[in-house]
């Protein structure tokens, strides 16, 4: 006796729309019947069928509620109908032919017809993970200029997060298992934290080059852009587990070699730096309490580079001469016994940096990154 699903389970390209479905019966059995549509949400826990079950031995099916806090039917169910809800609305909004109708940002538009169209060269983006960037973007730049369905759904997002979190609204999005290791993998990466908005953040990094063996992200030089309730930060970040040859380059020289460095970066960064913007050095050390536990940050040392010129920064704002705080950065870095990150950049508030609100900050931020070319470089070269 033959069995389709089994012989040929897989029914989709992971690049293209899922347009085909394996039929499964109320028990998540497959009948071999395929249905020509995209299968909706549910949730789905599929178990062996047991050889005899007696109709009067049956019990009420248990509620897997694979760690959303289910505990119900009805609360399954009402995640169920919001899920296929928000996923029709956004199938409508995609199939929508001319951006101006899409109602989003020029710049959002832009990242939507790249990643819809362009022809990759090498890794191409799965389905899955554009459709959880386009969910993001029409939950936060759609629905809430959209009727009173869109907004019913924010509406229930915003009353799901008081029940678990209250005063912390938070949006994510969760990749199956692989699709996510797939993007660490096609460089530049972009990683990111969480959203929320009491205060926490949204941190993203961009990893310079990849190769194979260089899967984890703290092994490497990265860029990182962290968006924080009161301020934009913008680093190079040279992580705690950097691989050893580079950092060598890094470390294994004098201090005023050193000092060199550090300093021919951050004057060219000040040279692009917009009014209110502050040039960094920032040291932190954390450790972590078990594997999976998030780190604790253990101490943090943050100053202006330019206090090691006596000159101050040329824009008429006088920094005091103290070169002690790149001296000890260099101390604490050759002599490391913790995990120990260091990044080199920029804090651009928002109350102080006008041009945080405009689209020229997206300018600004490349700029920045781009003066950081004398440390990046080698480094690359080292790779």
């Amino acid at each position: 006796m033959t069995n389709p699903f089994f012989e040929a389970p897989i029914l989709n390209s992971p690049y293209e729309y899922p347009a085909r479905h394996w039929e499964l019966d109320k028990h998540g059995q497959p009948t071999q019947k395929v249905i020509e549509s995209r299968r909706r949400a549910e949730f789905i826990t599929p178990i062996p069928r047991p050889k005899k079950q007696k109709d009067k031995a049956k019990q009420e099916s248990l509620v897997f509620d694979e760690g959303e806090g289910l505990s119900t039917q009805e609360q399954q169910y009402a995640h169920t109908a919001i899920l296929n809800g928000v996923r029709e609305h956004v199938d409508k909004w995609r199939r929508l032919p001319n951006p101006n109708d899409w109602h989003v940002t020029p710049e959002t538009a832009r990242l939507l017809q790249h990643w819809r169209h362009h022809r990759f060269n090498t890794f191409r983006p799965f389905f899955c993970q554009v459709e959880a960037v386009e969910t993001a973007i029409w939950l936060s730049e759609v629905a809430p200029h959209a009727g009173k369905a869109e907004k019913a759904f924010l509406e229930h997002l915003e009353n799901a997060n008081k029940d678990a979190n209250p005063e912390l609204l938070r949006l994510a999005l969760k990749l199956a298992t692989g699709a996510s290791a797939r993007v660490c993998r096609s460089g530049p990466i972009i990683r990111a934290a969480g959203l929320s908005r009491a205060g926490s953040s949204i941190m993203s990094g961009i990893i310079l080059r990849w190769r194979r063996g260089w899967f984890e992200f703290t092994k490497f030089p990265h860029l990182s852009l962290g968006i924080y309730r009161e301020r934009l930060t913008v680093y190079f970040t040279i992580p705690n587990n950097l691989r050893r040859d580079i950092r060598r380059y890094f470390l294994d020289i004098d201090y005023g070699a050193f000092e060199q460095k550090i300093l021919g970066v951050a004057k060219k960064i000040m040279n692009v730096l917009p009014k209110g913007a502050v040039s960094q050095v920032l040291l932190v050390q954390r450790h972590y309490p078990t594997q999976s536990s998030p780190p604790v940050v253990d101490a943090i040392v943050k100053f202006n580079p330019l206090m090691d010129v006596p000159q101050g920064d040329g824009k008429g704002r006088s920094v005091k001469y103290q070169p002690q705080w790149l001296q000890a950065t260099y101390e604490i870095l050759r002599n490391r016994s913790s995990n120990l990150q260091f990044q080199i950049g920029a804090d651009l508030p928002y109350v102080n940096c006008p041009v945080v609100h405009t689209s020229r900050v997206v300018d600004v931020v490349a700029d920045m990154w781009i003066w950081c070319k004398p440390l990046i470089a080698p480094m690359l070269r080292r790779a």
